[in-house]
């Protein structure tokens, strides 16, 4: 591979491949680790386990946005308890 460096003042758009060069020396030799390490206990890639825990965040957000019921701890989509209720209730009742 064949990776010219780059001159002060040189234009990147002489070399249009470039960037996408100097990225694929970076995150090959990291995704290459990442597929050849094994997760302890599941005899799998790291890579596929990496995935697997993005999609599972990804589908939770995507069913928390359907169904209103946020997983970062705001109140939106949620329904109170009896407990929030009556302290609500109680403390309404004390500012009157």
């Amino acid at each position: 591979m064949d990776v010219t460096p780059v001159v002060p003042g040189a234009e990147v758009t002489e070399n249009p491949l470039f960037v996408a060069r100097v990225a694929e020396c970076i995150f090959k030799g990291v995704w290459d680790l990442l597929l050849n390490t094994q997760f302890p206990g599941l005899n799998v890639p790291i890579a596929a386990v990496v995935i697997g825990l993005l999609l599972i965040r990804l589908s939770l957000k995507i069913f928390g946005y359907l169904t209103g019921f946020g997983l970062n701890g705001g109140d939106y989509g949620r329904a109170a308890t009896m407990a929030e209720k009556a302290r609500n209730y109680y403390k309404k009742m004390k500012e009157e």
